[in-house]
């Protein structure tokens, strides 16, 4: 028979003699010690070297023996009853109540009980009693939260867990008729988890901190790299941030933090974003016969303005381009004089604006003046002439009324700064040619008239241009002092009619009231 220790059990006397004396005698299993008689009449008689089982036992009226209580050390092994000339053998094996429990892969620390468990790894958790009885109720809790029942000698649970599992309390309670025996352990999540992957703009010359958005437990090492490509660098940094100072244009790009702890490995990647004004360059497509203005900056939300066609310092027309890319614009521009001129695109971000310019040349004769040159300049020590010509210019001519010429010849790249001189009235006159004008100064003012002929291999233009002269007070011209004058005279001439206005209206109020009072 078997029973666990804490619970009840009859033992069973096998047969029977009648009598007037019969009795039934129980002993135990080692010293066959008598432990109690019961008489025919139904007295039981208790030996006196069994009173610890007098609390435990009573003789029912057929001569069972009813253990109110199984105790291991007392009750476990073979009992006999002996019944006038029978005899009963019963072997009663009883299972002690378990005094401890065990959790495996688990570790002392600190006095507490751990158990490590990887995040995402299924582990199997064994809850052993050190009783030999095969069968106990097993329940498992976890945060008090029930994870399991099961029944049998021992149990086993599976844990997959997350990090916010880590320092959750795993429990094994295991029930039996004297009580409950309880072993607990905390989590210890191993887990090692990155964030997505992020990005982070900053502006040019700015400093910025690139976070490595690893988390794990044990705390991981870290390592940063920057991705070239295929190919990686490695970067002098082993902590969570890598800090950039003074950050430039050419730092822009992907890097990589590497983690790495008990629970594995993991990258996260960091999109480091230089912002940068834009950079215009434009250029002429022969194949498109078009202007592209080709910009580079960050932000690559660029707003383009109407591209300005130029000549000298005056905006001849802004004409709306299209744009092809993020970062291109188009003005499709074909080969006539028409277009011949300086052409400007300006672009913007948020960082600023920039501006790109092409002096467009289409062949074709000289072209002289801009919409801002006049042909008569009064009140100038000096006049500017600008002139534009593609081919080169082969022959440029001064040519004044009384017949005078100055002829230069020279070619564009050689025109910078070249003096000419030309007598006009018997006067040398120098005349510098400065890019693409011709600027002649007159410092007393001389007043003259003369041609300009630009010529090229297309052809020739002439302009005729005239200074005009500026009186002086010699020649019977107003100067300011005589200019003055006039005012102050004419301001004293008013104000004496004024005055006599006022004078004369006195009066003529006198001459009325005398009247009125004579007529009275």
């Amino acid at each position: 028979m078997n029973g666990k220790e804490g619970e009840s059990m009859v033992l069973k006397c096998e047969g029977s003699i009648a009598g007037n004396d019969v009795t039934w005698h129980w002993s135990n299993h080692l010293k066959r010690n008598v432990i109690a008689t019961m008489l025919v009449n139904g007295d039981v008689k208790y030996s006196a070297h069994s009173s610890q089982y007098n609390r435990n036992i009573t003789m029912d009226g057929d001569g069972s023996l009813h253990i109110l209580r199984l105790d291991y050390k007392l009750h476990n092994g073979s009992f006999r009853c002996d019944n006038g000339g029978l005899s009963t053998e019963v072997e009663l094996t009883v299972y002690p109540s378990p005094t401890k429990l065990t959790l495996s892969n688990t570790f002392t620390k600190g006095g507490n009980l751990f158990l490590n468990v990887t995040k995402g790894k299924p582990l199997p958790v064994l809850c052993k009693s050190d009783s030999s009885f095969p069968e106990f109720n097993f329940t498992w809790t976890l945060n008090d939260c029930v994870l399991n029942r099961s029944h049998g000698a021992q149990s086993a649970v599976t844990l997959k867990v997350e990090e916010y599992h880590n320092g959750s309390i795993l429990e094994c309670k295991v029930r039996y008729p004297q009580g409950a025996k309880t072993e607990q352990t905390i989590l210890n999540v191993l887990y090692i988890s990155p964030s997505v992957q992020s990005s982070i703009s900053v502006s040019e010359n700015r400093s910025v901190d690139l976070r490595c958005n690893i988390t794990g437990n044990p705390p991981p090492s870290f390592s940063w790299w920057r991705m070239h490509g295929d190919q990686s660098e490695r970067l002098p940094e082993n902590s969570a941030i890598y800090s950039v100072v003074s950050v430039n244009r050419s730092q822009a790009g992907t890097y990589e933090c590497r983690g790495r702890n008990d629970a594995g490995n993991r990258t996260v990647s960091v999109e480091m974003i230089v912002e940068y004004p834009p950079v215009a360059s434009v250029f002429y497509n022969n194949g498109l016969q078009a202007l592209e203005c080709s910009v580079d900056g960050m932000p690559r939300k660029f707003y383009f303005r109407p591209w300005e066609q130029r000549l000298g310092e005056v905006t001849l027309s802004l004409i709306p381009g299209e744009r092809q890319d993020e970062n291109i614009y188009r003005l499709f521009l074909p080969e006539n004089c028409n277009t011949m001129g300086l052409y400007v695109c300006i672009v913007g971000n948020t960082h600023g604006t920039a501006r790109g310019e092409f002096f467009h040349r289409p062949n074709c004769k000289p072209l002289i003046g801009d919409g801002a040159f006049r042909k008569c300049i009064s009140n100038k020590t000096s006049i500017a002439v600008p002139f534009y010509a593609y081919p080169n210019f082969t022959n440029t001519l001064w040519q004044t009324d009384s017949g005078e010429t100055t002829h230069v010849n020279t070619t564009l790249e050689e025109m910078e700064n070249v003096i000419v001189e030309m007598t006009v009235r018997g006067t040398v006159r120098k005349a510098t040619i400065l890019g693409q004008a011709v600027v002649w100064d007159f410092p007393d003012g001389l007043s003259d008239s003369f041609t300009l002929t630009v010529t090229n291999s297309v052809g020739s233009s002439s302009v005729r241009l005239t200074l005009c002269e500026v009186p002086s007070e010699t020649d019977g011209g107003l100067g300011p002092l005589k200019t003055a004058a006039i005012v102050s005279a004419v301001l004293v001439v008013v104000f004496l009619i004024i005055v006599c206005l006022y004078v004369f209206r006195q009066k003529t109020k006198g001459k009325t009231k005398i009247q009125s009072n004579l007529l009275r």
